[in-house]
Formats: structure tokens, C-alpha cells, sequence
């Protein structure tokens, strides 16, 4: 489970050491999207 910390200049992406290399892929996507 990914999650994204907000409030600052950049979103900061924080994943579990247990989550696969997809599920990190796709959180540093969806931080992408939420940084537009």
C-alpha cells in the first residue's frame, strides 16, 4: 500500500519495503498525476 504526502513543494511517496516493484511504480504515478 502506497501512500502520498502532501502539503509540501513535491509530493513525497511513501511504500511498504513488502510492496511488489508495480505497486510502487503506480504510486509514483498516481504522485505524478496528483503534482499537476
Amino acid at each position: 500500500l502506497g501512500a502520498i504526502v502532501m502539503g509540501a513543494r513535491v509530493p513525497a511517496v511513501l511504500s511498504s519495503r513488502g510492496d511488489s516493484t508495480k505497486t510502487k511504480l503506480y504510486s509514483i504515478a498516481l504522485a505524478a498525476l496528483v503534482a499537476k
